[in-house]
Order: C-alpha cells, then structure tokens, then sequence
C-alpha cells in the first residue's frame, strides 16, 4: 500500500516531510509481530511514500543451545514447517546465529525458556537482556520486549 506526500514546499513542511532531499529509505518502523511501515523518497521526483511490509523478527545468539528444546521445530532457514529458523553466519564475531519467527514475542519466549532450563531459573521478556549481557546484544535488545522496535532483515516473511 503507498500513500504518496508532495515534497517540502515550507520550513513546516520541512518539519513533517523532512528537509533531506535524500532519495532511497527515509524511516523505518517496525512491530514485532512482523509488520513495518517503511517511508521512502524517490529519486526522480522527490514524492515521500508510505508503504507497509512483513518481514520475519529475529535475534542473534551467541549459540543455539537455548532453543534445542523445540526439536523438529527449530531448523535451518529454508524449512517451511519450522516454528523458528537459524542460519549461521560467516565471518568473526560472538553472534554467529540468526534465528527468526512469525513474531518477536514467541522467538524471544522460546530464548528465555531455553536460557531457563539452562541456568536453573525463571525469566520474562524484561529480562531479555540480563540473561544476554553481552554489551553488543544489550545495545541491540535492550528494552523491553513491548517496546522493542527491530531492524528489517533482508528476507522476506515466509
């Protein structure tokens, strides 16, 4: 769905519409369960438009070890009747696996369950980030599971 906006043509405007003449993504907002609103300018005529997408939230893990409880319903990207997918990623760096679902709130239900078992205790979306206390995941998961806005990933919801 688009909803076109003619360009800035006064300082309030500017306000509304954005003073950067930029073409290509202008804002991003994202729900967790798997919609986003992404507002773009295009290039030859400078129109601001509003479209709606799905994509598939995600999170990296250091490990999969917190989501083995699932069985057959976690598997690699790829596998339609998976709940939740992975893919390792190459390169350095601790968060070796994107893992994604439907929606952020099963996804981060299923880490916390698994990271429950693991560590002998019980936790809640709120505690997402004090069971993932590395500083890179804090930065990226943080707040509270209800206010948390994601990153679009490249791939498309399946």
């Amino acid at each position: 769905m688009m909803a076109p906006h003619s360009p800035p043509r006064s300082r309030e405007d500017e306000w509304l519409w954005g003073w950067d003449p930029t073409p290509g993504i202008v804002s991003v907002w994202a729900e967790g369960d798997g919609r986003a609103t992404v507002w773009r300018r295009i290039a030859a005529t400078g129109e601001l438009v509003r479209e709606e997408a799905r994509f598939r939230p995600w999170r990296l893990l250091e490990r999969l070890d917190d989501l083995q409880h699932l069985g057959a319903e976690l598997a690699p990207d790829g596998d339609a009747g998976a709940r939740i997918t992975w893919r390792e990623l190459d390169g350095p760096g601790a968060l070796r696996f994107l893992v994604r679902a439907a929606d952020l709130r099963t996804l981060t239900s299923a880490i916390l369950h698994g990271a429950a078992q693991r560590l002998g205790r019980a936790f809640t979306p709120e505690d997402y980030a004090a069971v993932f206390a590395d500083p890179v995941q804090l930065s990226l998961f943080g707040p509270p599971i209800d206010s948390i806005h994601t990153i679009l990933s490249r791939h498309p919801a399946t």
